[in-house]
């Protein structure tokens, strides 16, 4: 795997205790352009054994040199993060150059069509110069009455949005655009360095005007019964109307607009924790359409999916390595590994991102700022440093909203929401380790899990305590 790099910057501040920005890059990579917030580096995937050459050989492609010009001819790294494919080639194929340009043009093609659709903050153009329907273009129709026709990708996109807002109960919310982009224009500032003061000016823990502005969002956040309001699908067609709501009114009369198309607190789509693990089942289905089964597709180092069932390997099994959050170099020491024996999708979210993340240190412990809100409450979830979860039924986009929702909720109101979440889903595993800080030290782990993965998983990280829940 390319190494990854942490760039850990330290400002010495008088009236807190030294907060940390931490700066995630990718090694060899140019400051990238925003596009969701998305793409945690929590995973990463090794495998197991080598095979004798004779038999095969491993190839692998990234989407690192993909950059996509927008409308205003701006270029754009896809979904913010690195998306790749490892293949393994056996020996009926390892003289076969069209193989390798075929499975890198199908692998790059794909990326590039689905970021155009799934961005919400740039246009594209197609090979005509017309514009390109996407996430963006239905934002921008909401309250206005327009039917906005979708390509099958698109539209299957926000069903699975509407659906799983609705199945987490709200904790994950496709519609809280407006509170995402509070959070990113905050974290983004901070991570680049500012004083003191203006950290108090921006970020709600010292600011009463900018909480206010957060419970305001979450205030006005769409109600479950609302979510079901906003959307009017045609199946038949594929088309989507994206309808208003009405204003909402607090308690001591201030209205909080929400009707128009330029309402400070009107729904906005933010694909972020849905697209990058959709576009990831995508590729896999279009993928294993032109013959590509052997190997395994890896979206950010967050969303994991293996192509088929592992038969690449010499024991029949994949080796994941999770790795450790509380380590400035956590690409190069995993917190657990564990075997997967059978065609599975993962997906990971947590308190640090590809793009920006910092934690305040203040009296009582940490407060972790992050590219995930909870719609509930507006601010950024305290509970977990990471949420992984495993399943051979879900798919990654399904995972990936899971994991979103999962990081909003205690370890005892994921277990039991998980309870009622496979009662609802009869036939469906799902399987969740929750790597939190250790109550007796923040610096350490405390790992708990659902599974022992087969009796695989080893706990690698020193220091750590382990729960099977």
């Amino acid at each position: 795997m390319d190494q990854q790099l942490i760039l850990n910057k330290k400002y010495e501040m008088a009236s807190i205790k030294t907060p940390f920005y931490s700066l995630l890059k990718e090694k060899n990579m140019k400051k990238i352009n925003r596009f969701l917030t998305l793409g945690l580096l929590t995973l990463s995937l090794f495998s197991c054994s080598e095979r004798p050459i004779n038999e095969g050989i491993w190839i692998k492609y990234t989407s690192t040199s993909l950059k996509i010009a927008n409308k205003d001819n701006i270029n754009i790294e896809p979904f913010n993060t690195v998306m790749s494919i490892n293949y393994f080639k056996n020996s009926k194929y390892s003289f076969n150059e069209d193989f390798d340009s075929k499975l890198e043009s199908v692998f790059l093609d794909n990326i590039e069509t689905l970021h155009k659709k799934f961005d919400r903050h740039y246009y594209y153009l197609d090979d005509d110069n017309n514009l390109i329907t996407s996430i963006k273009t239905i934002n921008d129709s909401y309250g206005t009455g327009e039917e906005v026709f979708c390509s099958e990708e698109l539209y299957g996109l926000v069903k699975l949005g509407v659906e799983y807002s609705e199945l987490t109960k709200g904790y994950y919310n496709f519609f809280a655009g407006g509170l995402v982009e509070f959070w990113d224009e905050i974290i983004s500032e901070v991570s680049d360095g500012v004083e003191v003061d203006r950290l108090k000016q921006i970020d709600p823990y010292y600011s009463k005007e900018q909480k206010e502005i957060m419970e305001n969002y979450s205030l006005s956040m769409p109600t479950l019964e609302e979510i079901n309001q906003l959307i009017t699908f045609n199946d038949e067609k594929k088309s989507i109307i994206f309808n208003s709501i009405d204003d909402f009114i607090k308690e001591d009369g201030t209205i909080l607009s929400r009707s128009q198309k330029d309402s400070k607190y009107r729904p906005s789509i933010t694909s972020g924790g849905i697209a990058k693990g959709y576009a990831t089942d995508l590729l896999k289905i279009n993928l294993t359409k032109e013959g590509y089964t052997e190997g395994w597709l890896n979206s950010g180092s967050s969303s994991i999916t293996l192509l088929s069932k592992p038969s690449f390997e010499e024991y029949g099994y994949q080796n994941i390595g999770i790795a450790d959050p509380k380590t400035s170099s956590f690409f190069r020491k995993a917190a657990l590994t564990l075997k997967l024996y059978e065609e599975s999708s993962i997906s990971t979210s947590g308190n640090y991102t590809i793009g920006k993340s910092y934690y305040l240190n203040v009296e009582g412990g940490r407060i972790y700022r992050h590219h995930i809100v909870n719609p509930f409450t507006g601010d950024c979830p305290q509970y977990h440093n990471s949420v992984t979860l495993y399943s051979k039924n879900f798919s990654n986009g399904e995972l990936d909203a899971l994991s979103t929702a999962f990081v909003s909720l205690s370890v005892e109101e994921g277990l039991k929401y998980r309870e009622e979440l496979l009662k609802q889903k009869q036939g469906y595993d799902l399987e969740i380790i929750y790597m939190d800080d250790l109550p007796t030290n923040a610096d350490k782990l405390q790992i708990t899990t659902t599974s022992d993965f087969n009796k695989s998983l080893e706990i690698v990280s020193e220091g750590s305590k382990v729960i099977y829940a």
